[in-house]
């Protein structure tokens, strides 16, 4: 691919990770940089009008926290939604 398609696909690529980014300050209700359980219970009953079972939050949890810090942090936000 010509040097244009790679450069519009990258800025693409950007506005995506922009917006993820901005979903995340969203749903990060308390502002610490990381989403943790009682916000992710939180967002999914906004979405969804119903309530998540804790091991419904485990899997989500287990899934999006890459790290394995007990909490979604930016980073692994991203790379959830970007994978």
């Amino acid at each position: 691919s010509c040097p244009h398609q790679i450069m519009t696909k990258k800025m693409k690529d950007c506005d995506i990770i922009a917006e993820i980014k901005q979903a995340f300050k969203q749903l990060d209700s308390d502002g610490d940089m990381f989403i943790s359980r009682p916000e992710l219970k939180e967002i999914f009953q906004m979405l969804t009008e119903s309530e998540l079972q804790p091991v419904e939050i485990e899997e989500l949890m287990r899934e999006a926290d890459v790290d394995g810090d007990g909490k979604i942090s930016q980073l692994d936000f991203i790379n959830v939604l970007t994978v």
